[in-house]
């Protein structure tokens, strides 16, 4: 083999390696996340059904939660949001679905970040950075750790403005 057809060999070697690697999304700075937000809520997970499964073993899951409290937008709390997500395993196993919104068992609590989709269905801004579970002391968990719900409320308070 001569060395060019070796080079262009390691190239793409290369390429095909580190192209997942770099898949993933990019996550964006909370005011950025706020902003694209048309609603922000706090809710509690109230039910989760499994309502289609493709060729390739993927779930639709409809995931039905109840609002506790609306941080933005107009959504009535009254109303239930009903969110569509994929899934496929379980995190960290082979066939998991990275980046993908992961709802927490019925019962858990979450902060939402919401938009419509181009469907009008509701979807959570940049895919697994919209969806924040909480602990049991209403601390932001996921893409949410290390921010606080104060902190949240007051940037949301300041975009208002």
């Amino acid at each position: 083999m001569n060395i060019p057809r070796i080079a262009a060999l390691s190239l793409l070697l290369t390429t095909l390696l580190l192209a997942p690697a770099l898949a993933m999304i990019k996550t964006w700075a909370l005011p950025d996340l706020v902003r694209k937000a048309q609603y922000i809520v706090i809710a509690k997970v109230a039910q989760q059904t499994e309502i289609a499964v493709d060729k390739n073993q993927i779930s639709t899951m409809k995931n039905v939660l109840l609002p506790e409290k609306v941080l933005k937008g107009d959504w009535n709390p009254r109303e239930p949001i009903t969110l569509m997500t994929k899934k496929c395993g379980e995190p960290g196993q082979i066939g998991w679905l990275e980046d993908q919104p992961d709802v927490p068992p019925k019962g858990f609590r979450v902060v939402l970040f919401l938009e419509k989709g181009p469907d009008g269905s509701l979807q959570t801004v940049n895919l697994v950075q919209g969806l924040w579970p909480l602990d049991p002391q209403g601390k932001p968990l996921g893409m949410g750790l290390g921010t606080t719900m104060a902190q949240l409320e007051a940037l949301i308070k300041d975009t208002r403005q």
